[in-house]
């Protein structure tokens, strides 16, 4: 039935002519007041022309016999006209396996009717017993037989085509085979050349003791490993695939090797459970690929690959996988939600829109979040790329293209400064690098361990490089000059976003490492100089320093040389020679009286310090050099009050 049809639809339904193939009617978690509105009249239509396959909990089934209501009574008598089949409420691994093939993109976590269905064995099986005494259930394809049961003759007939035929299918279906004995099928398969040449190769859940070989195989079709256990390695090395490449719920003891193949459609390893490592280095996939890495215990290897179309890459919460995606071609776009792995991401060609994002689960003890560790993008074109909770502590931007373009979501992931005594901010590890490198002070404290590939073994992640104290000045500049040109280029993305305390932390990077690959000079000095007084205009605490140091100088300098003594008038009494006058008479004089005090000074500093353009009121009498003191004051007290305002503004902008 269509979903969300009332169950009067039987009514209604069309239905085949007799003596045609019968129709399904699905009736899918059938209440009880669905089952109360079901009558023998339906059925008595359906009679000989459909076949009604309805589902009800256990639970519901038994409540509906136990009822003694009129709908109850009525229940029971369409209940009686069932074959009623019982079903366990779990799927056991083969079944769930089955599923899988069908439905690779579907879960089979809980068992219902829909899922028991699709688990059903999907083919005729084998006539033959096993030599554990048990039924076959490999793919019939002669004489009630599988392949493993036919005689070499008659398996030479089977698959060997003559000159002028299309290669035959090879259907392993179901088969538990030695790894001998499926090199015997597989030699019915070889061209005069020694390679294999097959149609359709089909191994869903087949059993395997041992490798499946399949290198530089010519594949005129679909290959189907989906629901297989291998207790060996399988190798596509070199192999060419004219359809999709299915691997869900695969179960491999080794490796899967297929590096350099060749798939005209998609690949998919969807529930596959993988004991070593994916290589697909230099394949060329036609279609798209999704890959489930949650139970792979190596690595997933993907250099110089090539996707056509989309192609999404899951992650592990818990194992530690290295996904190398250097010098892949995703023509379709990437997805790829990745735990604890390390991911690297040299000369990737991305074309479409891109995401690397971290991931997240929630349970009883709350949410976790595990980040990838992205080591490198060196080469890449980063345009279409999101970064979305990645830890870029261990990252080299270094000879990234277009990164003024990079979008990265969510909180930066950076290692800081070592110095505690220091204002914290993000540093990038080349930065790390480079002074643990060349610094010649506190180098040792410089490039943690969080700050190189985690791969490494502790002794290799503890023991940093050695200070290059030898190197040329001129490379060392050089090599400054380039960090600094990331932290421009990544300044840019932050302020595009919107990040003004992000993208101070990369501003601040950027002049520091511009500072130190300029040569001594007039420009290194002005760096310096900024960088002293107001950290390039971000340290609010240093330019309120600068401006009390420079207000304490000038008052010192104001009250010792700066200020005029005072003007004092006094009467002198006069003398006339050679007159001698009973009642002195006297003249007003005017002569240098103590200079201003300390007072003094400190509030005419305040006050010039604060006034670009009036003048202070009632100012004091100036010497030349307080003539002089005035004018720096003047300027410079305004301007360390703006640097101050604007690194405030820095920190506190969203």
């Amino acid at each position: 039935m269509p979903t969300g049809l009332p169950i009067t639809y039987l009514d209604l339904a069309p239905l085949p002519d007799q003596g045609a193939e019968s129709a399904l009617l699905w009736l899918d978690d059938l209440t009880e007041k669905e089952l109360g509105k079901l009558t023998d009249a339906m059925f008595e239509r359906l009679s000989g022309r459909a076949i009604a396959l309805g589902t009800i909990p256990a639970d519901r089934y038994s409540r509906a016999l136990a009822d003694k209501s009129y709908i109850s009574s009525r229940i029971s008598s369409i209940l009686g006209r069932a074959r009623i089949i019982h079903l366990d409420g779990a799927l056991t691994p083969r079944e769930r396996s089955a599923a899988q093939i069908m439905y690779p993109n579907e879960r089979f976590d809980k068992a219902g009717i829909g899922e028991q269905l699709v688990s059903a064995v999907l083919w005729d099986t084998c006539n033959q017993t096993r030599e554990d005494g048990e039924h076959c259930v490999g793919a019939q394809v002669r004489a009630g037989r599988c392949l493993d049961h036919l005689e070499d003759r008659e398996l030479e007939e089977t698959l060997r085509p003559s000159t002028e035929e299309a290669p035959r299918d090879l259907d392993i279906r179901g088969i538990r085979l030695s790894s001998g004995r499926l090199d015997r099928i597989l030699a019915a398969c070889r061209t005069p050349d020694d390679h294999i040449r097959t149609g359709a190769i089909r191994l869903e859940l087949a059993a395997v003791q041992g490798d499946v070989n399949l290198t530089d195989a010519a594949i005129d079709g679909a290959v189907s490993l989906a629901g297989a256990e291998i207790e060996g390695g399988v190798y596509l090395a070199g192999a060419r695939i004219d359809g999709n490449l299915y691997m869900a719920g695969l179960k491999v003891s080794g490796d899967l090797n297929l590096a350099n193949i060749k798939v005209a459609g998609d690949i998919s390893s969807a529930d596959a459970k993988i004991d070593g490592s994916i290589y697909l280095a230099g394949a060329i996939i036609g279609g798209g690929g999704s890959f489930d890495v949650t139970n792979v215990a190596g690595d997933l290897q993907l250099e110089a690959s090539e996707f056509t179309r989309w192609v999404s890459l899951n992650g592990s919460f818990s194992s530690m996988n290295k996904v190398d995606l250097s010098g892949a071609h995703f023509l379709g776009g990437l997805t790829a939600r990745l735990g604890n792995a390390e991911v690297l991401m040299d000369r990737v060609e991305l074309r479409a829109p891109s995401v690397v994002a971290d991931l997240s689960r929630i349970d009883e003890r709350g949410e976790t979040i595990v980040a990838p560790h992205l080591l490198s993008l060196t080469g890449t074109d980063v345009t279409a790329l999101t970064l979305s909770g990645v830890d870029l502590r261990p990252c080299r931007f270094s000879g990234a293209f277009d990164l003024d373009n990079l979008r990265i979501e969510g909180s930066l992931r950076l290692a800081g400064r070592p110095h505690q005594w220091q204002t914290r901010r993000k540093v990038l590890a080349e930065e790390h690098q480079w002074r643990h490198r060349h610094s010649r002070f506190w180098s040792q404290n410089w490039y943690p361990k969080e700050c190189r590939a985690l791969r490494l073994s502790d002794e290799e992640r503890l023991a940093a490089p050695e200070p290059e104290r030898g190197a040329a000045p001129e490379r060392v500049r050089t090599r400054a000059r380039e960090v600094s040109e990331v932290y421009r280029a990544l300044r840019k993305g932050r302020e595009d976003s919107k990040d003004e305390p992000g993208a101070a932390d990369f501003y601040y990077g950027e002049m520091e490492m511009r500072r130190r690959a300029s040569e001594w000079g007039v420009e290194r000095v002005l760096l310096t100089c900024y960088w002293f007084i107001s950290g390039y205009g971000l340290r609010v605490w240093r330019a309120l320093l600068a401006l009390a140091a420079l207000i304490a100088v000038a008052s010192i300098l104001f009250a010792v040389i700066g200020l005029a003594h005072s003007r004092v008038t006094v009467y002198q009494p006069t003398k006339i020679p050679g007159i001698q006058t009973v009642a002195p008479t006297y003249r007003t004089t005017t002569i240098a009286g103590p200079r201003p005090g300390w007072s003094t000074a400190f509030d005419y500093t305040i006050e010039s310090a604060t006034s670009l353009i009036r003048m202070p009121q009632s100012p004091p009498q100036l010497t030349g050099w307080g003539e002089i003191l005035t004018i720096v004051i003047r300027f410079s007290g305004p301007a360390l009050l703006a640097l101050a305002v604007l690194a405030l503004r820095s920190r506190v902008k969203r």
